[in-house]
């Protein structure tokens, strides 16, 4: 029953009902353990669609009884259409159960986070001889206080590396990648820097440096604004417009004091 659901669930969504997708859901339900009716994968009411369910309290509360198969089918659907959850959708749209499990164990889906695949059950699909995905240890990155976050790199999911792309029409063209800093640890990688950490570095360091480089600008425009001031103010002065006036009045006084003094003449020849 558990592998049936998890066959419809994914035709439902429209991915490729392929082993791994398989396996990935069908490891799912059993982390899980089992929900109320209808409802493996043990989620909770689906928010503006009350119909669905018969019990749980709606926008959250725990897991809840769904109507039917097919509401829980559904209700699965819109989950996994929630934005918390786009990462374990395009794994899965895309043929990559890995991609898919490490966006689940990333996601708020479960508070335990399925201890980043420590408290995940890696069962084969029934009939299977043995399991078709990874057992890594999954998870994350190392954060300030040193505990796994994301970021684990199994080896099939090169998350410790930043995929460089050049947009374009239909699939972006791969311009090449560039590796992270990792360690290995149980046989996984684990990124000391996620894709996501790279990328708001150099957004910080592009805006650095546009506000250094406006800075500098406003300093030359300044600068220049000061020396244009400076040319201007030396040019009134040889114009006479300015101190040039101190100039003409010393001039007018030295002109007083060698012209010659006039004389008068008085009857009987004495000066």
């Amino acid at each position: 029953m558990a592998l049936g659901w998890a066959t419809q669930f994914l035709q439902r969504l429209g991915a490729p009902v392929t082993p791994g997708n398989l396996e990935f859901v069908y490891q799912w339900e059993k982390s899980e353990g089992g929900g109320g009716k209808f409802n493996p994968l043990n989620q909770g009411p689906v928010a503006g669609k009350p119909w669905l369910t018969t019990t749980g309290q709606q926008y959250g509360g725990g897991a809840a009884d769904f109507a039917s198969w097919d509401a829980g089918l559904e209700g699965a659907y819109d989950f996994l259409h929630y934005n918390y959850y786009k990462g374990v959708l395009q794994g899965l749209m895309a043929n990559d159960p890995v991609a898919a499990r490490t966006a689940l164990w990333q996601s708020p889906w479960a508070a335990s986070h399925y201890g980043y695949g420590s408290n995940w059950a890696n069962v084969p699909i029934p009939g299977g001889t043995a399991t078709v995905l990874p057992t890594g240890p999954g998870g994350g990155s190392l954060d300030i206080a040193g505990g796994l976050k994301k970021g684990i790199d199994d080896g099939s999911n090169p998350a410790c590396a930043w995929t460089l792309t050049a947009p374009s029409v239909g699939t972006p063209k791969k311009l090449g990648s560039i590796p992270l800093p990792s360690l290995t640890l149980g046989g996984g990688q684990l990124c000391l820097l996620t894709k996501e950490q790279v990328r708001a570095g150099v957004g910080m360091l592009i805006l650095g440096t546009a506000v250094v480089v406006g800075l500098v600008g406003a300093v030359v425009l300044v600068a220049y604004g000061l020396k244009a001031a400076g040319v201007e103010k030396k040019a009134n002065a040889l114009l006479g417009i300015m101190p040039a006036g101190k100039a003409v009045k010393t001039g007018a006084t030295k002109t007083a004091k060698t012209a010659p003094v006039a004389t008068t003449e008085i009857p009987g020849g004495t000066t």
